[in-house]
């Protein structure tokens, strides 16, 4: 993982327990400009 911005930031341990619950996007789809577990801490913050 890179490095963590703030304290809130979701640990690799919290990650993969939340991690199947994202839902993915559509393969016929726009491709994700962030990553979903950015988007995850963001919500956190």
């Amino acid at each position: 993982m890179d490095i963590c911005l703030y304290a809130c930031d979701l640990t690799d341990a919290e990650w993969a327990l939340l991690a199947p619950l994202v839902p993915r996007s559509h393969p016929a789809g726009r491709r994700q400009t962030y990553p979903l577990r950015r988007i995850v801490d963001a919500i956190f913050y």
